[in-house]
Order: structure tokens, then sequence, then C-alpha cells
């Protein structure tokens, strides 16, 4: 576990599935504290892919590979590349064993940064092999809730008619339903989750705030190049997920490959991909 500080923030970074375990102001802590009884994270990387793949696999140049749900950086040891007080490089870099189950060549970096109130988190995606590359990557990270989640709104910069695609059995149907109409506030219901999370796929905003209503506490999430949004929630559990993600899973009528994936990202040889996003204290209000 790598800890990291600034005048007024505290951090713990778990190289294990490169996630942030803790986001503290004070003794205020921010990050759900991982349960095994109830979901044994807190907030992993998504790579190389974002939400489910139909029969949990995937085909490239007609083989097919077997593949997790969110890919396989979760379940990593991430090696610390670069580290101070208040900043660590952690990285993943292709092998034999992530080849043969994902036939790409590649370095993954993830930079945690505390800058004042913020926590800046940054994904290098670099191919390293001699062909194209395809890839999602996203970020998971669990909010810890005081009380009921439904003393929750997620609000938006701009007013927002947003529309969820249903999931069945893990994967994105065809289905969609209304959870609001020309409005910035999302106010959080427990039965958002009767079918697993709340998936947007043309949500304009790139930005939200997590609000309590009962304490004023906020979060702010600023994550400029994800072009979907998902919220996740196990019911009861303390936490809500706020994920931005560039990238999405498969739906159930989905049989090409993996080049034709929705949102997937083409990586031309020794180029390099990054995406940043931005967890912020912010005044209670």
């Amino acid at each position: 576990m790598i800890k990291l500080k600034n005048k007024y923030l505290t951090a713990k970074i778990d190289e294990k599935g490169c996630q942030i375990a803790s986001l503290k102001e004070g003794e205020k802590e921010y990050i759900w504290q991982k349960d095994p009884e109830i979901w044994n994270s807190c907030g992993p990387v998504l790579f190389p892919f974002c939400g489910g793949l139909k029969d949990d696999k995937f085909i490239y140049e007609g083989v097919e590979y077997p593949s997790l749900r969110h890919g396989f950086a979760k379940t990593k040891e991430f090696d610390v590349k670069l580290l101070s007080r208040s900043s660590v490089t952690l990285s993943l870099v292709s092998d034999e064993e992530t080849l043969k189950i994902y036939p790409f060549d590649f370095e993954l970096n993830v930079t945690f940064t505390l800058l004042k109130k913020q926590m800046i988190v940054k994904y290098w995606v670099k191919n390293t092999g001699n062909k194209d590359m395809y890839f999602s990557i996203g970020s998971h990270e669990a909010y810890a809730c005081e009380g009921s989640v439904e003393n929750y709104d997620v609000i938006f910069p701009r007013k927002e008619t947003l529309e969820s695609v249903v999931m069945v059995d893990g994967l994105l149907s065809g289905e969609k339903k209304p959870i609001i109409k020309s409005s910035r506030v999302l106010p959080i219901y427990e039965w958002h989750f009767d079918d697993d999370s709340l998936v947007f796929k043309d949500m304009a905003s790139r930005k939200v705030i997590l609000r309590n209503r009962i304490t004023g506490d906020r979060i702010g999430l600023d994550f400029p190049g994800a072009d979907y949004f998902v919220i996740w929630h196990i019911k009861g559990a303390p936490y809500i997920c706020l994920e931005p993600w560039a990238g999405i899973g498969d739906g159930h009528d989905f049989d090409g490959e993996i080049s034709e994936r929705e949102g997937i990202i083409t990586l031309k040889k020794n180029r390099t991909y990054c995406k940043v996003h931005k967890i912020s204290i912010l005044p209670t209000y």
C-alpha cells in the first residue's frame, strides 16, 4: 500500500488493481473501505475492457480469447515506477501470461497525484507492439456514503435528459429506461440498481458532483474524454461508484471482432493514449 500526503489530503493507493484505497480530508474518509462480504474492492482500473463481454470472450483475427468482465488489470499487482510524497506512478506491462488472453503488447501507467484538495488520476497506455491495439479503459471509484444512498444526489453542470440502457445478465439490452428529464439533479434511489447499474451513453456533461443532501458534503468528479458514464451500487451497501468510461460493454446481439466493439479505442504502434480524471473535495453546501 502506497501512502500519499499533502497539506490538505492523505491517500492510500493499492498496487493490487491499481486503485485508490483511501482519500481523507482530516479524519473524513471519502472512499469506500472494501469488505469481502459485500465487494472486496474500492475502485480498480478497468483495462483492457469496460463492462461485460458476450460469452466472456472476444474475437481477434478470427481467434477467440477468454476475458473477464472489466478486463484483467483489476486482478494484477502493479509495479511502482515513480514515487514522491504526493504522487505515485504504477505500471503494468504485457507478459507471457497477458498475451495468452489479450494478444497485444502494451505498457499501462497510472499516475495518482494529490494537488491541493484534488486527486488527479492519469492513465497512460502505450502500444509497444507492431500492430494496431484495441482497448477500452475506465475508472471505478467507490465513494463512501453516510447513511442511506438515498440521501445522495448526482448533480450536473447543465440540464440533462437521461435514459439508462437496461442490463440483462451483465450485458446491454436494446431497452432504455427514463431516469431524469431536463434536470441538473439526479436523486439516487435503490430501485435504480434493479438492473445492476445506470448506464448512460448520451450524457452531455463531463463532470458531476456527488452531494449528501443531509450533511451538505460534496465530492466532484471531472472526466474529459470519457464518452460513457456508469453509476453502480450493491443494494444496501454504503457506497456509490461513479464510473467514467472510454469504452462500453457488449450488447446481447454483438458477435463481431474486437475492432468492431462499440467505443473501442484503436492505438497505432509506438503511440500513447492518455486520459485524466480529477476527484475534488468540495466545500460543504
